[in-house]
């Protein structure tokens, strides 16, 4: 996933746990949209 590059690790991407419900809200394949309930601070 796309970062935010004025985070504090200065990373242009970020790996995100793959668990359904708990952090991955909604695939949308057709848009290539994945929606997930993350710690923005992370």
């Amino acid at each position: 996933m796309k970062a935010n590059l004025k985070d504090a690790f200065g990373q242009k991407e970020r790996l995100v746990p793959y668990l359904e419900e708990q952090v991955i809200k909604n695939v949308d394949r057709e848009a290539q949209r994945i929606e997930v309930d993350w710690d923005p601070g992370f």
